[in-house]
């Protein structure tokens, strides 16, 4: 399986609004 495009992966992350990409990994916060 061939790695993602920075593109692919931005497009893909739209539905999911609290995540995000950078440093060629994908980031999200939680509050407990």
């Amino acid at each position: 399986m061939s790695k993602l495009s920075e593109q692919d992966i931005e497009k893909k992350l739209l539905r999911f609004p609290d995540w995000e990409y950078f440093d060629n990994a994908i980031h999200a916060e939680f509050e407990f």
